[in-house]
């Protein structure tokens, strides 16, 4: 099933497996397991190496999900980690869309330079310098 010599392809491969559990585990039937399976869809999208804004937008989107059941409030560790892939896939989107500047692109990277800002300050409240909860 996966090659050796073609991680990308084992990411790929990886993503379309979890895309699939989510046939079975929904996110009301089985909330915690759907919400895994959106944040490993969220990182495999992240990890493609030759990924595309394409790929950035459905791993912010597998992670915004997975935010419905990891909350600040009920899982702020989970929630955390969520918050600091997401800026992590948002650094990645601006990164390549300025690389590919266009006109239309200005807009996207103030957006989501926004956003990754927000995304990070928000994980402070749970996060210390030390990488641990606040108590």
């Amino acid at each position: 099933f996966l090659n050796a010599g073609k991680p990308s392809e084992n990411i790929k491969k990886s993503i379309n497996a979890n895309e699939s559990a989510l046939r079975f585990f929904t996110e009301t039937s089985n909330p915690v397991i759907w919400a895994q399976i959106q944040v490993k869809i969220g990182n495999g999208y992240m990890m493609v190496p030759e990924a595309g804004q394409e790929q950035f937008e459905k791993a912010i989107a597998a992670l915004e999900s997975a935010e419905r059941v990891y909350t600040e409030t009920n899982s702020p560790d989970q929630w955390s980690l969520i918050q600091a892939t997401l800026n992590s896939v948002y650094g990645k989107s601006i990164e390549l869309m300025v690389l590919n500047a266009s006109p239309e692109n200005m807009l996207k990277i103030v957006r989501n330079t926004e956003r990754a800002i927000i995304i990070g300050e928000s994980s402070l409240r749970v996060l210390t310098k030390d990488n641990h909860r606040k108590e």
